[in-house]
């Protein structure tokens, strides 16, 4: 067995290597909001791939390589006796070192590739004996590439627009511990929420979470529940808090319902927490559910030179009014 590790300093990167480093963020085009790559079926057995009317390119990463076109592309896409299957894409084939990603159509019932090589599929059609190309069924992923980021609050996130990322960004929010991301149009962006509502264990079942000053933001307890509209509701959650290790203990205590805080100011401290018995807590605050699923988190985030804080027997009730 031989064992490598790169780069190595001093020395080139093979291409081999700079794929698996660099190409490790996956394969996808960079969705400007200008619709890069978006095909036109033409009368005459072939596609014009468009450049984005925003920027005026089309971008695109394939095994860590890039590709760019500035201008518009016609690709020849054949008539044929036969079923056929034609996948226009973006081909990486290392052999070709002055170009190593094109713009290409190939047609097979599975992609045809070369050792080494990979495709990238931006458009799929498939083609009967006779049929016309505007008649063939025609299926257009587009995959791309999806950057991650992280930002201390919503309202943060809000103040910026969608169109500084690409398209597809998605942005954790630390405040409300949910993901947003870049949707919409050009004309109409967006920030949508990311991540759907899955059902949470109730309060019961989070009972003696120990809360270090290293976890950070720790969930102490949670419940999901159904509306039959939007209804302000008023929250109430009680628990018990104790340092665990018998020494002083510091924190700030969360509620967040869907992916807005409920308490004003967004935290309460909870303080004076020692040894033994600790503590009881009880916070309230009023909130607007949305008609559907609703889900109500509590937070925990104890204090850097804090003891280790224990919660218990957290309850979380609920009444409309």
């Amino acid at each position: 067995m031989t064992e490598t590790s790169f780069p190595i300093v001093d020395q080139k990167l093979t291409d081999g290597a700079w794929a698996q480093t660099v190409g490790a963020v996956g394969n996808g085009i960079l969705d400007d909001w200008g619709s890069p790559y978006a095909i036109v079926v033409n009368t005459n057995d072939t596609v014009t791939i468009k450049r984005s009317s925003v920027s005026g390119y089309a971008r695109a990463v394939v095994n860590g390589f890039g590709h760019q076109i500035d201008a518009n592309v016609t690709l020849p896409v054949p008539a044929v006796s036969s079923p056929t299957r034609y996948y226009v894409g973006l081909l990486y084939s290392p052999s070709n070192a002055a170009q190593p990603v094109k713009l290409v159509v190939l047609k097979g019932s599975e992609v045809p590739l070369d050792t080494g090589q990979e495709f990238l599929t931006l458009h799929q059609f498939s083609r009967g004996a006779g049929q016309t190309l505007a008649a063939s069924t025609l299926f257009s992923p587009l995959p791309s590439i999806r950057p991650s980021i992280q930002v201390d609050s919503k309202a943060a996130l809000m103040e910026m627009s969608p169109l500084l990322f690409l398209r597809g960004t998605e942005a954790y929010c630390v405040d409300v511990d949910f993901a947003y991301r870049s949707s919409g149009t050009a004309s109409s962006p967006q920030w949508r929420r990311a991540q759907s509502i899955d059902a949470l264990p109730s309060a019961d079942d989070n009972v003696d979470t120990d809360v270090t000053p290293a976890a950070g933001r720790v969930r102490i307890a949670g419940e999901s529940f159904y509306t039959d509209g939007d209804r302000t509701v008023l929250i109430t959650v009680t628990g018990t808090a104790v340092g665990a290790h018998q020494e002083n203990a510091s924190g700030l205590l969360s509620v967040v319902l869907n992916d807005e805080n409920v308490l004003h100011p967004s935290s309460t401290r909870l303080s004076r927490i020692r040894g033994g018995a600790g503590i009881f807590f009880s916070v309230t605050g009023i909130a607007r559910t949305k008609g559907g699923a609703n889900v109500l988190r509590v937070f925990l985030d104890a204090d850097k030179d804090s003891d280790t804080i224990r919660a218990s027997g957290v309850q979380i009730g609920v009444v409309s009014f």
